[in-house]
């Protein structure tokens, strides 16, 4: 949810089958982004420069 009240649900067909569950449930765990190399980032998306510092 963003600041104003706002949900994006169009992504969770596409991430269903990746969420983890425990007992079944997803409930609780949130999303855990993990993409490929920083350095392969970069020269697919020269903007995520900033990311360097996280």
């Amino acid at each position: 949810m963003n600041r104003y009240g706002e949900t994006e649900t169009g992504y969770l067909p596409h991430l269903h089958k990746s969420i983890y569950r425990h007992k079944g449930t997803a409930m609780g765990y949130g999303v855990k982004l993990w993409p490929e190399d920083l350095a392969t980032v970069k020269d697919k998306a020269p903007e995520a420069l900033v990311l360097e510092g996280l």
